[in-house]
């Protein structure tokens, strides 16, 4: 039986996602993603989390996929302001850089997945369902580039887990 809205009875209700990017290419590109899936669909735009903040209460999303290029730290602040403000919505964040610099800040600042622009459309699928399900999302090439700096860190966590007491100079020595 079709429900009045046009879904059918039994049918889960759609992830409803915002994007939040300042090049409306990238946003066509993502919408097209999202609403080529069945269970996901694109309710609003904005071309800053900033800017999205004023039509959260008329499109009630259940994730905000930004993206963090240029003012980073704007970005930042106003998804902290987000997480104050409407703690239920899930922010993915989709990072210019390829490097993962920004992903621990991200995180601080209440992001609840993470993923660079070298993502296909099947990867960007999976993190918007990941986070809607209320887990974290951290996609491969972020992994790969934390997991290589902090190897070239010269094993300093290991470090500090380390019960002998040795200073890293000793250690060296």
């Amino acid at each position: 039986a079709m429900n009045e809205d046009g879904t059918f009875a039994g049918q889960e209700t759609k992830v409803r996602v915002m994007l939040c990017h300042s090049f409306p290419v990238a946003r066509i590109g993502l919408r097209t993603i999202i609403d080529g899936e069945r269970d996901m669909e694109v309710v609003g735009e904005a071309e800053s989390v900033e800017a999205g903040l004023a039509s959260l209460d008329a499109l009630s999303p259940d994730v905000i996929l930004a993206d963090l290029c240029g003012g980073a730290l704007e970005g930042l602040d106003a998804i902290r302001t987000l997480k104050n403000v409407a703690p239920q919505v899930k922010v993915l964040i989709r990072a210019y850089q390829r490097n993962g610099e920004y992903f621990p800040l991200a995180m601080r600042a209440g992001a609840d997945g993470y993923f660079t622009r070298d993502a296909g459309p099947a990867e960007v699928a999976s993190a918007i369902r990941t986070v809607a399900r209320g887990q974290n999302y951290l996609d491969l090439a972020t992994v790969t580039q934390l997991v290589t700096t902090f190897v070239a860190g010269n094993g300093r966590a290991h470090a500090d887990s380390s019960a002998d007491g040795l200073t890293d100079r000793e250690r060296e020595i």
